[in-house]
């Protein structure tokens, strides 16, 4: 299955398996921001998907970002990107 539709199934029916194949599917692509969003879903490894200090954030990142904690409920988590 697409990354997207793992993501997506494993926010649904609160899936960390789904959730850890979604993170895979997107590192096979390259796609390191939706790796990064997905990995904020997982608790255990929220820090992998926080940017470190070295780097800022794309003001477009962050309001994708919020969008996604609003609708997101562990909301909290995202709070640690800022």
């Amino acid at each position: 299955m697409a990354a997207p539709l793992l993501r997506a199934a494993g926010r649904l029916h609160h899936d960390e398996t789904a959730l850890k194949d979604s993170v895979a599917g997107w590192d096979a692509i390259g796609a390191r921001f939706e790796r990064a969003c997905t990995l904020l879903l997982l608790p255990d490894r929220v820090d992998e998907g926080t940017p470190s200090s070295q780097h800022s954030v794309h003001p477009a990142r962050r309001i994708l970002v919020l969008s996604e904690a609003r609708r997101h409920p562990q909301a909290e988590v995202f709070s640690r990107i800022f």
